[in-house]
């Protein structure tokens, strides 16, 4: 597995400088799509024992690829983050009675009938909150868009709940996912969870943060450069698969699930085990 993300790795290094400026694929001189920036990142990771949780019959939507559900998520003050869910709580239900992980939900799009009942649910917690970008260039992402809404960074978040690491993060922002994980890797050397199951967004993505606040992807070129680095830090694509569930026909919506590991291959799993991390990159 490792062997082919190298070989992807050091085809990227011989893109050209207009190669997906304008388009998220690769055109051969006919015409036909040659290579997606997706295809770049195939699975580099054997995840022992994974497993989808929420809606399995489905390919992409709703349901998320996890690692370790036996293992990894059993741990005593194992910790769930699943931001946006758009009311629909298969996965959080899930995750909530097949690991040992405290489960919390993140979104404050809701109708107020939406919030009340799933804040009366006992297997989780949810959190009127939305997610913004790390810092106060991070914070302006959605300040424009939701001038009403409250909206946290992750770093916030964790720190009102007392959490200094997430084991399992779930992010589906429709969008606002490139340009929060580019604050991300701006604001930490190591990045705060175990894994990441996001959904990628490639809808309108030729504008980076036009006035009309109608997009805020950017280039599919800056796309790649974020997933790269995402990679550099040592987060390993372990799943992927398209969202079929709303037609796809132009691979516009990618369903990726990371695991984060160290220089030597070891999965990191705790606070400590990032500590250990930073100084092994230190010493490199």
């Amino acid at each position: 597995m490792q062997e082919m993300q190298s070989l992807q790795d050091d085809e990227i290094l011989h893109l050209g400088t207009d190669d997906y400026r304008e388009s998220l694929v690769l055109l051969t001189p006919d015409g036909h799509a040659s290579k997606f920036i997706w295809d770049y990142f195939p699975p580099s990771n054997a995840c022992p024992m994974k497993q989808k949780l929420g809606s399995e019959s489905r390919t992409g939507d709703h349901g998320k690829w996890v690692c370790g559900v036996q293992t990894l998520l059993q741990r005593p003050g194992c910790v769930v983050y699943s931001i946006g869910s758009g009311g629909l709580t298969a996965f959080e239900h899930e995750a909530a009675r097949k690991t040992r992980c405290e489960v919390h939900i993140f979104d404050p799009t809701l109708s107020l009938g939406k919030q009340q009942e799933l804040g009366r649910v006992k297997e989780f917690s949810f959190h009127n909150v939305g997610l913004t970008g790390e810092g106060i260039k991070g914070k302006a992402i959605t300040a424009e868009l939701f001038p009403k809404l409250d909206m946290q960074p992750l770093s916030g978040m964790m720190a009102a709940l007392g959490h200094e690491w997430i084991d399992v993060l779930k992010v589906d922002v429709e969008g606002l996912e490139w340009p929060i994980m580019d604050s991300w890797l701006a604001a930490w050397d190591v990045l705060p969870f175990t894994q990441l199951q996001v959904e990628l967004h490639c809808k309108q993505c030729y504008k980076w943060h036009p006035r009309d606040g109608s997009t805020t992807q950017p280039r599919p070129s800056h796309m790649l450069h974020i997933l790269q680095q995402l990679q550099q830090r040592g987060l390993r694509v372990f799943h992927v698969e398209p969202n079929l569930w709303w037609g796809n026909e132009k691979a516009e919506y990618m369903e990726f699930a990371f695991i984060q590991v160290d220089k030597a291959g070891q999965i990191v799993s705790s606070k400590s085990a990032a500590r250990k991390k930073s100084k092994q990159s230190q010493v490199a």
